[in-house]
This record gives C-alpha cells, structure tokens and sequence, in this order.
C-alpha cells in the first residue's frame, strides 16, 4: 500500500500549538521507511493519522489528506494500517497471551480451532514459543515480551501498512534480531513505517528517511545522505552510526554507515598508523583502585533462590554485592530473571533460600513502605504510572507523604535538574509528555528523596539519544555522590558506558560476574553470544578490524595511538571473587 499525505495539521484538544504542522510526504508501495525526531516532535501522532485514530479517538481539529492506495493484488480481508505502540502494554486486551492473537483473528471469521492454530504459529514466528508462554497472563510477560506479542496480534490482521512506534530499545538483543529479521521478510510485501532512534537500526532496515521537527517535515529523502548529515543529526536528536561517530573522531575519509564500510576506511590509513599494530588484549593496565572499593557492600545479595507458584525457579543460588559510588548492571536474556531480583531487592517478594540486605536492612524482616523511605526502585512501567496533573507536584509527591515539606521548591529544583528534565515542563501535565521525559519524571520522582540506594528496571529501554545522555550524566552524579545504585538492562552499550561491575544471569542463575571490561572482553564473547546478548557497539566494530574495545573511546585510542579510556571507577570487581568467569 503507498502513502500520500499533503498538508496535515492537527491540533490536540485544548492546544493552541499544532502537533501536526503542514506535514507532506510519500511512501511507495513495500518501502522501509525511518521516521525520526526528538521527543514531541509529532511522530506518535502522525501513526494515529495513519491509522485514522485522530481526531476520532483523541479529539481535536485535524486538517489535509492522509491517502492510503492499496496495490493491484490485495486481499479485501487485509487490514489498512496495524501499529505496535511506543507502549505495547497499553494495546493489550486480552487476559491471556494465545487469545491476544487468536482474537482478531476469530473476528474475522477464522474458527476458533484455526485461530488459536495460527495463534500459536505467529506467536513462534516473533519468537514466543511453547505452550507455556501461551497460556500465561499478558501482565507476567517482560516488557520486550510485550511488545513481540502486540506485534503478533497485529500481524494477525494482515494490515497492510505496519507502524512500529518505537519499539526496539524495548527488546533484548535476540528478540531484537527476531523483529529485524521479521521486517527483512515483510519489506516488499507491506509498507513499513519505523519510528526509530538507533541510526544502527535505520541502516540496516530503512530504505528512507522522514525527519519531524516541532511537527513539522524538516527532512526526507535517501537515508544514507540523511543520516551523514550533522544537521538532520541535529534536529533529528540522532546519534551518527558508531562506524560514522568512530570515523569523524579519528578524521577518516568517506562517511562509512556500515561496519564493512569502517574497515575498508581503516585500511586506507596506511601502515604507519597506530591501527595497522596488532591488537593489545584485555582491559588497560595500571587504573587506580575505585573509591567505593573498600566500602562495605549496601546491597547483599546471598545465594538466593526464588520461584513463582507452578513455574520453573527464576532465580537459583544468585549473589551479588554493590558498594556505596558503584553502578552494578544485571544483564541476561528476557525470562533470566531481572526484573524478579528488582522485586526482591524492593523487598516486593522474599526468597525461598538466601538472604537479601539492602543498606543494612533484611528485606524479609521490613515492609517494602519502611524499605522505600531509603530505596529508591523505579520497575518498568514506571512511567505509566504517574498521577499527578503537573510535573513538580508528580516529584514532589513522595516528600509530601513523607511530610518532608521543609525547602520543598529546591528539592524538587535539585532532583529535576539531577535528570536533565527542562525548567520549562515544571508545570506540563506528565501524562501528555513524550515517553522519554515521562520516564525522567518518574526518575525524578524516585531520586527526591535522596536515597542511598537506587535500584532500576530498564531505565535506558525505549530512551532517544537526548535522553540516554541525561540519563548517562545522571548515573555519573549518583556516583560521585557516593550513591549504590544496581540497574538491570540489556542495552550493552548503555552498561559499557555507566557500569562499573556486571553480573549476567542465565536461566535465574549467575553465568558471569566481574569488571564490565572483563565481562565484555575477548575470553567472554563465545559465552555472551550463546546467551543472545550483544556487545557494544564499539566492541563489535572494533572486532571487525581484529581490536577489541569496550567503549568508543576506547576504540578511537587504540586507532590513533592513545591510552584507552579506563570504564568508569576503574575496574574493580563488586566482589572479591568477581574477577573471573562463573
């Protein structure tokens, strides 16, 4: 199906501001199509056009032509437009995984044994297969687990223009690989529309690019060009591809997009450069021991066991340590049993066996309220959950249930200044802000207290460039203030960039453990890879011209001669017997 919109304007209910400025475009028939901007810019609310939701669904005043032209060979049961949403959660109507999917398709006509037959074999094509994720309730499924099951049920509908709103920062690298492999062999057969940050993303799969700004069209064309240019970068809140970034920081010639592309870029430095050396192995030598290395450990995790009721463990014999100006990351596959440590650590749930102590305290022995006055856990979803109708009142809500009212304008000041949120959304309505800065609310929130102890779930899952850097710069402060913080995540590059130590589960049990250097290095990528984890992206760039770098400054040192830059805090292990593999 192409696409033609001319002159779109629309504004929300009650908004002098258009979300929607005089947009234009066209998408031919079974084109990729990368749609990019910065938080607000309108993208979300040009696939509500798409899909025909506004002003329908929303309300407001809508303006101009939104044309959808089916091909010569379509099937009259196909649906015109199915989007997978920036929150999948929220799409979800059914109680159970298999009738999410066979649902739509019993609507349109299939037999309840045909449906549930197709059922299953879309929820195996996007990667959930067996009999035991289908009969599980949609709200146990991870968040990544989510969106592949949206996705299902829209596949369901045959639609004929797919919208992804966002969707990959949400996955763990093998379901990620299962979504990209699902657009290769829908590309051609439908018209593809990815609102997409990750420009690594966008190369691999898009076949053009739409830029928004303030609503507005401030770019299109062919995507190569597009995504060199330092302005479209710019106004797009988009990071160049790491080959791009590593190439304009070392002075290259050409604009590589692609990690073949680097290479060759690389072997026209010449012999004498310092990259033409053989590769040195391991971590940098001779880093000073971190501060928090002597410091007794605020988070206690000992040989702990945990199972839900009729389900295999998810956790088995875990332990772990975080010391007061550390960043520990929890990494592993979905299903590893992340998020169950998260709850166990805001004392949400107790172990079968083991002990869990957070800041001197036993979550068995205290109620997750009293736990919360030093612990600050922000879970996925988080952001879904704000309830006030400004932001500084959503911030300040923890403190005035505490009747900690005293300065609580500066408070409120400091913990929104500590996120990067701008002065200027202080009086917005949190639930009307994009996505990204809904979450940095939510941070906020959970960081006006003060605490000791910070605990994320996936707090760089579905977050823009713009915002992963606030994010970045508020771990590096937590840290200097001495603060514990533990994150689980499966965004590599992210941990490679704020980690100090990184524990990786397999199947609820630690399969890793150690500095982030050793556990992203050389003697690990056989065991990463049988766990569908990633590297960094500078580590997996820097393999393909026989280097091995954990960071991009790493990578940029080793090529132009330079000392590498040490991880943050050094290297030193978050227990003693970290150092090594498990």
């Amino acid at each position: 199906m192409s696409i033609r919109v001319d002159d779109l304007t629309f504004h929300y209910p009650a908004s002098d501001l258009p979300a929607l400025d005089g947009v234009t475009f066209q998408v031919d028939h079974g084109q990729v199509v990368g749609l990019v901007g910065p938080p607000g810019s309108g993208k979300t609310t040009l696939c509500l056009a798409l899909a025909g939701l506004v002003p329908g669904v929303t309300g407001g005043r809508l303006s101009g032509r939104v044309e959808l032209t089916a091909e010569d060979d379509a099937t009259d049961g196909d649906a015109p437009v199915g989007i997978v949403f920036e929150d999948p959660g929220g799409q979800l109507t059914q109680l159970r995984v298999l009738s999410e999917v066979a649902d739509p398709l019993r609507t349109r006509g299939r037999t309840p044994e045909d449906a549930e037959a197709e059922a299953r074999r879309l929820l195996e094509r996007v990667g959930l297969p067996g009999e035991e994720l289908a009969r599980r309730w949609v709200w146990e499924l991870s968040e990544g687990q989510q969106v592949l099951l949206a996705l299902a049920a829209t596949l369901a509908i045959r639609p004929r223009v797919l919208v992804l709103d966002t969707v990959m920062g949400h996955l763990d690298p093998g379901h990620r690989g299962e979504l990209l492999r699902i657009i290769r062999e829908e590309a051609g057969r439908r018209t593809v529309l990815l609102v997409e940050q990750d420009a690594g993303v966008l190369v691999d799969l898009a076949d053009r690019l739409l830029v928004l700004t303030d609503g507005a069209v401030s770019a299109q064309g062919d995507l190569q060009e597009l995504l060199a240019d330092e302005r479209v970068q710019q106004a797009a809140d988009l990071d160049p591809p790491a080959p791009l970034h590593a190439a304009r920081r070392l002075g290259l010639p050409g604009r590589p997009l692609t990690d073949v592309q680097f290479g060759a870029a690389v072997g026209r430095i010449g012999a004498d450069h310092p990259g033409a050396r053989p590769p040195a192995t391991g971590s940098p030598k001779g880093r000073a021991e971190p501060a928090w290395a002597g410091e007794p450990a605020r988070i206690q995790v000992r040989e702990v066991d945990f199972a839900y009721p009729d389900r295999s463990p998810a956790l088995r014999g875990v332990s772990l340590e975080v010391r007061p100006g550390e960043v520990h990351a929890v990494m592993g596959p979905t299903g590893a049993g992340k998020s169950t440590l998260v709850k166990l650590l805001a004392g949400l749930l107790r172990p079968v066996a083991g002990q869990v102590v957070v800041d001197d305290q036993d979550t068995a022995d205290v109620h997750p309220a009293d736990l919360a006055l030093r612990v600050a856990t922000l879970p996925q979803g988080a952001a879904q959950t704000l309830s006030q109708r400004r932001v500084r009142d959503e911030i300040a809500y923890s403190l005035r249930r505490r009747r900690r009212t005293e300065e609580l304008d500066a408070r409120v000041d400091i913990a929104r200044r500590l996120v990067g949120l701008p002065q200027d959304l202080l009086d917005a309505d949190p639930i009307l802000l994009p996505n990204a800065h809904r979450r940095l609310v939510a941070l906020a929130a959970a960081l006006v207290v003060e605490p000791t102890v910070v605990v994320l779930d996936a707090p760089f899952s579905g977050m823009g460039p713009g915002a992963r850097r606030r994010l970045t710069a508020t771990m590096s402060e937590l840290r200097d203030r001495g603060t514990t913080v533990l994150m689980t995540e499966h965004d590599a590059e992210a941990v490679a960039e704020v980690a100090d130590t990184v524990t990786v589960l397999d199947h609820g049990a630690v399969a890793l453990q150690g500095p982030t250097r050793d556990v992203f290095g050389a003697r690990h990528h056989e065991q990463l890879g049988l766990r569908r984890l990633a590297l960094p992206r500078a580590g997996a760039l820097a393999r393909t011209i026989g280097l091995e770098a954990c960071t991009l400054d790493d990578l940029v040192g080793l090529l132009a001669g330079a000392p590498s830059t040490p991880a943050p805090n050094g290297a030193t292990p978050s227990r003693p017997d970290a150092g090594s593999a498990v």
